[in-house]
């Protein structure tokens, strides 16, 4: 069957009088040769995908949150791109204006 003390899904198995002293409830009419179930904390994750997104890129490929996100973005930037370039053009005919006064009034 399973090794001793660790339970057939993967759970370690923890007397009641430890399960106590870590602060956890364990009945009063329980035997204390009766197991209490905790489960054991992995420290150390080798698969990347578990790992935190802190250290690594959260992949967006697959959420259709963030392609639309993605989206909204790429379009407001072309929108910002195309008021900036229509900006520089009113400014620059702006100054052709400027130059055209200055020429008349100087002649």
């Amino acid at each position: 069957m399973a090794e001793e003390g660790i339970s057939p899904d993967g759970d370690a198995a923890v007397p009641v009088e430890r399960a106590a002293e870590a602060g956890e409830e364990a009945s009063v009419d329980s035997p204390p040769q009766r197991m209490v179930l905790r489960r054991v904390i992995d420290v150390e994750i080798q698969d990347p995908r578990r790992l935190p997104y802190k250290g690594r890129p959260r992949d967006k490929s697959y959420k259709p949150y963030y392609r639309s996100k993605d989206r909204r973005q790429y379009r407001q930037s072309k929108i910002a791109a195309r008021k900036r370039s229509t900006s520089r053009l009113k400014d620059l005919r702006e100054e052709v204006r400027a130059e055209k006064r200055k020429r008349a009034a100087q002649e």
